[in-house]
């Protein structure tokens, strides 16, 4: 949930259902990056120790 998907729900600019679908969205979104942060080497990062 982010603090703007819950502003525009309570000022009544997005319905409740809208609210649902881009929360959901947003869940995804970070479980994607996530897995990316913690899996770098499957996209393209080599770490290399200093």
């Amino acid at each position: 949930m982010s603090f703007t998907d819950l502003f525009a729900l309570k000022c009544n600019y997005i319905d409740r259902e809208m609210y649902k679908n881009l929360s959901s969205g947003n869940l995804e979104v970070g479980k994607l990056i996530n897995y990316m942060i913690n899996n770098p080497s499957k996209f393209g990062v080599n770490k290399t120790a200093n």
